[in-house]
């Protein structure tokens, strides 16, 4: 990872938690995985009303197990999601939720000879389970609708294309292990 791709992971990862930490939130922090990739995954919920901020830092792994990249992408994506069905069985609550916002990142994109930047609008639609309220387990999907950039390998030229990757990948489930700080 170069020095740039470190500093950005920083300034990501101290984005996510002084957002999930604000006052008056119930924080959760887990562990995100996918076949998309691995990370971190915070939820901040304000109690009474059904909505939360959904934030997702992960290591983006396309092409990695067939060796068609070297390295990992990273990715950061926000959602403001919003609960539209709940359902409580004994101590377990199931909350039913849907939501867009927004996503960025550095990776590899289908058919791309190289990495690039994706900037794109997300929507996420899931459910999160929780158990006594201290950990939840969240299954979701999300789609990433972007712009893809990256440089063309035999010149200085700038190509710009739809993120295919974020569509194509729609139906690969998300899931995460989160416990309340």
């Amino acid at each position: 990872m170069c020095p740039a791709q470190k500093i950005i992971s920083s300034v990501l990862c101290a984005l996510l938690l002084a957002g999930c930490l604000s006052c008056a939130a119930q924080p959760f922090l887990g562990l995100y995985n996918s076949t998309k990739g691995f990370g971190v995954n915070a939820i901040r919920s304000v109690p009474g009303q059904n909505e939360f901020d959904n934030y997702t830092l992960y290591a983006d792994i396309y092409g990695l197990p067939l060796g068609q990249s070297a390295a990992p992408g990273g990715f950061f994506s926000y959602t403001r999601d919003y609960i539209f069905r709940t359902i409580e069985i004994d101590e377990i609550v199931f909350d039913f939720y849907a939501g867009a916002g927004i996503s960025a990142g550095y990776v590899r994109d289908r058919e791309a000879e190289r990495m690039g930047g994706v900037f794109a609008l997300c929507g996420d639609v899931g459910v999160r389970v929780d158990f006594s309220r201290l950990i939840s387990i969240a299954l979701s999907f999300r789609t990433d609708l972007g712009l893809y950039i990256s440089k063309e390998p035999a010149s200085t030229a700038i190509l710009f294309s739809l993120y295919k990757n974020g569509l194509i990948r729609t139906l690969h489930p998300q899931i995460s292990i989160l416990f309340r700080l």
